[in-house]
């Protein structure tokens, strides 16, 4: 929600505020560098600068992509112009938008800590073929369903790392449930009884959980499973381990 905020306030502010007329314009140079240093700038002036921002140019003469957060815009070089959407490349059909997504989120699961997931690893460590990103709810039936294709997973070399993301927010039963898990000692087999739909000792402690769900949050996610492979790309939903080790695959080639 806050850069859905951020973004509506990047929109409204008009044109560039204090510092950005033609004589603060002058301050940069006139070639890419400079251009996008000068949107680094304003981005930071009109949004807050505890936001990493990135800026890096389209193909398109004159119009920078810029991300923060999870959120991508474009803006034109004179900074008179900013628009949110999904942009294409005719000429090979990649949409332009997604990809810069897919970079946020490799970067976003790469920057994790993985001790605050649940990790449950490839059988064999030698032949480990890639990781995933998955978002749970120990209630969510699709969850309990996907849980069944871990043991395959790891058998194929995939390691599956669960981030939490009960689906009615932050209190109620199952986010009691979820905190219970990762406060368990032995947290792999609390997560495998809590799927199971069985009761699990309540535990409290200080937990990640509210972190994984802001993250979760901020990509947007529309339910769970959602499954995310190493470079950000969304798989989907429920999938069998099998239909996950192909686009695996063909991510690879």
């Amino acid at each position: 929600m806050k850069y859905l905020l951020a973004i509506s306030f990047l929109f409204l502010s008009g044109m560039p505020s204090k510092g950005f007329g033609a004589e603060g314009l002058q301050r940069y140079e006139i070639n890419d560098e400079g251009i996008k240093k000068r949107i680094m700038s304003f981005l930071k002036e009109s949004i807050g600068p505890e936001h990493n921002f990135m800026v890096e140019e389209t193909g398109i003469p004159g119009v920078y992509i810029a991300s923060f957060g999870m959120q991508v815009v474009y803006i034109s070089g004179d900074l008179k112009f900013v628009f949110k959407g999904d942009l294409y490349d005719t000429a090979t059909g990649q949409n332009i938008t997604i990809e810069a997504k897919k970079k946020l989120r490799a970067l976003a699961f790469e920057s994790l800590d993985h001790s605050t997931m649940i990790s449950f690893l490839a059988t064999d460590s030698k032949n480990t073929k890639k990781n995933i990103y998955v978002f749970t709810d120990v209630d969510c039936g699709y969850c309990r369903k996907f849980h069944k294709e871990v043991v395959r997973l790891n058998n194929k070399g995939i390691n599956v790392y669960y981030l939490a993301f009960p689906r009615a927010g932050q209190e109620g039963s199952t986010y009691e449930k979820m905190v219970s898990v990762w406060c368990s000692s032995n947290r792999n087999e609390a997560l495998s009884v809590a799927k199971k739909g069985r009761k699990i000792p309540v535990k409290k402690c200080n937990n990640p959980i509210s972190g994984h769900f802001k993250l979760g949050l901020e990509i947007e996610l529309k339910g769970t499973p959602a499954v995310f492979s190493d470079s950000g790309t969304e798989l989907g939903g429920f999938i069998e381990a099998k239909d996950i080790e192909r686009m695996l695959l063909r991510e690879k080639s």
